[in-house]
């Protein structure tokens, strides 16, 4: 049997700790999605400023001009 809203019997206290669970994993899951968007937002960056390079500047970071491109060419999700 349900309690009323005033009484502050058993239903109440148990419904509780449930609630916590709920806004805890919610706010996980957010933080999470936000990690994730911040983490494709750096990889766009970071393959925009690569296709900025000159030629030179992608031969100092030791890689060849084709491996540049490959990173270019993927989507801000592939890592």
């Amino acid at each position: 049997m349900l309690k009323r809203c005033d009484d502050d019997g058993p239903y109440w206290s148990d419904r509780a700790p449930r609630r916590a669970g709920i806004f805890e994993r919610a706010t996980h899951l957010i933080l999470r999605a936000l990690t994730t968007l911040g983490i494709w937002m750096d990889r766009s960056k970071r393959r925009r400023q690569l296709a900025q390079m000159s030629e030179r500047q992608i031969k100092d970071l030791g890689v060849t001009r084709c491996d540049a491109l490959r990173e270019m060419n993927k989507r801000f999700w592939e890592a």
